[in-house]
């Protein structure tokens, strides 16, 4: 009876945790108590075998319990059956309870009831106990509730409207009509995760049907206003966000137009594919990149001041992944959002050069480089491929310019680009024929992949993850019955360790919150 009064045990004990209590006696005086204790927050596992060995005046010589603490002889659930048994002697001196009009004694909670707020004991722990331990049970009768009258319906409609005009906004306010206009329906995502459209009944087809059935699905791939909203919030974060890499599979997104405008539609890449379609696979960790991602923030952060001395109330925001009503097969992610005053909306593109990183502008407008001088002008490349993507983010996000910026420790070059509409025309109609031919029919059955990839992952039994690959290195699987994956490569959904929560559920199974 030492131990335990600084353990939980009181508060399993008056929460209804234990069960099945009984005794044996010994010849030699010594009683054997026996008892079951319910896990706290697990009610439906199997409960904790609990045995207490004490002699006839209540003195413990040891217990045992089958839960991790239970060697230690005194871990909670002993302490909770202590307490039931302490509390049944009382009863057993005091006379009757039935005879009482306040004998309280927790009865054992096999499942947890939802109840109705006024129904709800909300008295602590210690104050259960404050009433155990107190010496007496003739308490007397249980204190009458105040009558408190329910409001009328006059009365109802003021406390709302009062509520309303203070500018906050209740739950209760969603299912009420009338007050319900702060709230929107969840916007349905699901169908803009183009990964969806994967079918293990088209593992069959040859191309000519999966090209079929892809101009008969392109109509339904609709995208609102609503998603191009959430979906730009939800990936803020771009790569380091699981669902930035979620809603840009399978599309075309601005860095990989130009490589979509000159690949082969009969035989297209199959890299370029597993990058479209497979982008969470398809991470690389070059010196390139590492500049370039590590120095960024201060190639933002440059720009915001040039450009804050040139422009009226300018403004400049991150950006997360963008799609389009009207191109709902393309994808961009610009590295800001800008808007001022003078020129309205716009976007911006930094890059930051590795092997550059040391030169002036002069000296980048070469051969080898994104720029060239024309006419005594250093610019972006037409024909490069940083032209396509920011024409194509033009599209995407529907704004006349872009500042393509590239920065190094030594310069800071800006260049307004204007919006080429005839352009966008050719490059989005050329992406628009590649989502057809090439991508569906891999999100459709990972047809191109198959070919490539031999008999190892013919059947659809030997695939796994997103990326339709074989079982390999460390996978995690989905809690999810019906989950359309079930097991997932840990480089595929930005795990570097084993989930340390009881039930982990995949990107697309977890969906959005909100």
């Amino acid at each position: 009876m030492k131990a335990y009064k600084a353990l939980e045990s009181h508060n399993y004990f008056t929460s209804g945790c234990v069960k099945h209590l009984s005794a044996k006696e010994f010849q030699d005086g010594k009683v054997v108590l026996l008892g079951e204790v319910n896990h706290s927050q697990r009610l439906g596992h199997k409960p904790l075998q609990v045995w207490i060995l004490c002699k006839k005046d209540g003195a413990v010589i040891t217990a045992h319990c089958t839960c991790m603490a239970g060697a230690g002889e005194a871990c909670s659930h002993v302490g909770a059956c202590l307490f039931a048994v302490e509390t049944g002697i009382k009863m057993m001196k005091s006379r009757s309870c039935t005879q009482k009009d306040n004998m309280w004694l927790p009865a054992y909670v096999e499942k947890v009831q939802y109840k109705r707020l006024k129904d709800i004991n909300f008295t602590s722990s210690k104050g259960k106990k404050r009433r155990l331990d107190s010496n007496s049970f003739e308490a007397g009768p249980v204190k009458e509730r105040a009558h408190v009258p329910p409001l009328s319906e006059q009365e109802r409609t003021k406390l709302y409207g009062s509520i309303q005009d203070a500018g906050i906004v209740l739950s209760i306010f969603s299912v009420l009509p009338g007050y319900d206009g702060h709230f929107q329906n969840p916007v349905p995502m699901h169908d803009a995760r183009l990964r969806n459209l994967y079918s293990e009944e088209m593992l069959a087809h040859d191309l000519d049907v999966l090209v079929k059935k892809a101009n008969d699905v392109m109509p339904s791939i609709i995208i609102s206003e609503e998603i191009v909203k959430a979906v730009e919030a939800l990936t803020g974060q771009q790569s380091s966000s699981s669902n930035w890499f979620l809603y840009r599979a399978g599309r075309v997104t601005a860095s990989v137009m130009k490589r979509v405008c000159h690949t082969s539609i009969d035989n297209p890449s199959i890299s370029l594919l597993k990058l479209i379609c497979y982008p969470e696979k398809q991470s690389l960790k070059t010196p390139a990149i590492t500049w370039g991602v590590k120095n960024e923030p201060r190639a933002f952060r440059a720009y915001q001041t040039s450009e804050a001395e040139k422009h009226d109330m300018f403004k400049c925001s991150k950006s997360g992944l963008h799609l389009s009503t009207r191109y709902p097969f393309v994808g961009a992610t610009p590295d800001g959002l800008v808007c001022c005053a003078c020129c309205g909306k716009g976007v911006v593109e930094l890059k930051c050069p590795f092997s550059l990183r040391e030169v002036d502008v002069t000296e980048m407008a070469t051969a080898g480089s994104c720029l060239e001088t024309v006419n005594g002008v250093v610019q972006l490349r037409r024909q490069h491929g940083y032209f396509y993507q920011v024409q194509t983010q033009m599209a995407v996000c529907d704004v006349q310019w872009c500042d393509f910026v590239v920065w190094t420790p030594n310069l800071l070059h800006v260049e307004r680009i204007q919006k080429d509409r005839h352009f966008c025309e050719e490059i989005l109609a050329a992406g628009r024929k590649f989502f057809i031919h090439a991508i569906l029919p891999e999100l459709f059955s990972t047809y191109f992949t198959r070919q490539h990839a031999g008999p190892v992952v013919n059947s659809p039994s030997d695939v796994y993850c997103f990326c339709r690959g074989p079982e390999t290195g460390k996978m995690v699987a989905c809690d999810n019955a019906s989950c359309h994956y079930k097991w997932f490569h840990f480089s595929c959904v930005a795990l570097k360790r084993a989930p340390k929560t009881t039930l982990w559920f995949c990107p697309e199974c977890k969906g959005p919150k909100g």
